[in-house]
């Protein structure tokens, strides 16, 4: 603090742990600089983290973009926008106690977990939350912010069981018949800090599978096509090292290289 008194913060594994710039696996080490939200305890002086969001690294200078948090509503998923009842804001002064958001391609959406949405899987989500944060460039004179990054917080009340997490990977130990594959080589991952290299997956009657393209596939086809060496990113909930996926998708290839993006 600027006293030069500090503060422990706790996080458990509900805490969502996220990279400020959107950018995939987030990880925390001294000398960061971070932004942490959650409930603190003045009995022990300590901050029980909800959420911790790591800050490129940077020189002191950088400004961070203006922030609003607040109730979603007048949502259209298909234009892109939706209007805030302001709650509280950091680094703007909005002239009226609601802002207009505008989202665009180049938008991130993150989940409540730090988990990064479609467009369409984070407008659906948004008509059933109490509240949102968006992040992006203030226009006053339209009374507009438009997107860099948009977020839908931890509710208060919900009941967390296991953590939503994504997770970018190379693929071996294919099991067809048991809808299985092991998920080593991590490139990227939200939501979590693995603490290993490798994680099982395992697929069910609830996964939803998709090719490059982001076209559905059924299992069957999915795992036809699916062999060692080929990179995928698994959406899922995390129990130990087995990562039960919800959403499966191939990664593009890079054109003229050969090679897999994470993304």
């Amino acid at each position: 603090m600027p006293s030069g008194r500090a503060v422990t913060v706790v996080t458990d594994s509900s805490t969502s742990l996220v990279n400020a710039d959107a950018t995939p696996g987030p990880t925390l080490a001294n000398g960061k600089r971070v932004l942490v939200e959650g409930t603190f305890d003045p009995a022990v002086q300590q901050l029980k983290a909800k959420e911790v969001k790591i800050a490129p690294n940077s020189g002191p200078g950088q400004n961070l973009p203006p922030l609003v948090l607040g109730e979603p509503s007048e949502i259209d998923a298909s234009g892109g926008t939706f209007v805030v009842t302001v709650k509280r804001t950091e680094r703007l002064v909005p002239p009226q106690t609601t802002v207009n958001v505008v989202t665009r391609d180049t938008t991130v959406f993150w989940s409540e977990n730090g988990v990064k949405l479609s467009a369409v899987e984070f407008f659906q989500k948004l008509g059933t939350v109490h509240s949102v944060a968006v992040a992006g460039a203030f226009d006053t004179a339209t009374n507009t912010l438009t997107a860099d990054t948009v977020k839908l917080p931890h509710e208060e009340g919900t009941v967390v069981t296991l953590p939503v997490v994504a997770v970018s990977g190379v693929v071996s130990g294919v099991n067809a018949a048991g809808g299985s594959f092991t998920l080593g080589t991590l490139a990227g991952w939200e939501g979590f800090v693995p603490n290993g290299t490798t994680l099982n997956v395992v697929a069910n009657g609830d996964t939803r599978f998709l090719d490059a393209q982001e076209h559905d596939l059924v299992s069957t086809a999915f795992f036809a096509g699916l062999t060692a060496d080929v990179q995928v990113r698994v959406q899922g909930t995390l129990s130990g090292n087995t990562l039960t996926a919800k959403r499966v998708r191939l990664l593009p290839v890079t054109p003229g290289s050969g090679e897999q993006t994470p993304h």
